[in-house]
């Protein structure tokens, strides 16, 4: 997660551009030469922000019908104007939830002042989909999918692993 907070204009993270060697990339190329991200594609891996209504013993989705996902950032948001960004796993509940950490952590990478503000193309992922049916294809035995994303940020936390038998994962 640190390589997505260098370059903000935020002042908790001032540092955090000599961390990176960011300044010293600035000093050696110049700010006109200075990598962008552009033609970078943006993966950002979120769990829930928000879980209501669930059931925890039930492994049918029916049981979760009030469980509110929302795990992409909004589009609209101060300094992702013009960024296309791509629902990968599709359980967003309602459809258009929008997470305010996920935003967040779109911003810090590719907004306006984040570290690669070229990207454009930013694709989400909700974690249970991502480590189960998605990219990783966990506790199966294919090995994970590529991905055209070259830049990843992952934000989730898990009590325990979904049951992989589960067919809306």
């Amino acid at each position: 997660m640190l390589a997505t907070l260098g370059g903000c204009d935020l002042p908790y993270f001032e540092d955090t551009d000599d961390d990176l060697g960011l300044n010293a990339l600035r000093r050696r190329t110049g700010d006109a030469a200075m990598p962008t991200g552009k033609g970078v594609r943006l993966a950002l891996v979120e769990t829930n922000t928000v879980e209501a209504n669930t059931d925890e013993t039930s492994p049918s989705e029916e049981a979760n019908v009030g469980v509110l996902r929302s795990y992409v950032p909004d589009a609209t948001g101060a300094g992702l104007q013009g960024k296309t960004i791509t629902d990968q796993s599709g359980q967003t509940n309602p459809p258009g939830a929008t997470s305010g950490h996920a935003t967040a952590m779109a911003r810090l990478a590719c907004g306006q002042g984040g570290i690669a503000p070229g990207i454009q193309q930013i694709d989400a992922y909700f974690s249970k989909h991502w480590l189960a049916r998605g990219p990783l294809r966990g506790f199966q035995p294919q090995p994970p999918q590529r991905i055209s994303a070259r830049l990843m940020n992952h934000s989730w936390i898990a009590a325990t692993l979904p049951d992989i038998e589960e067919p809306g994962i």
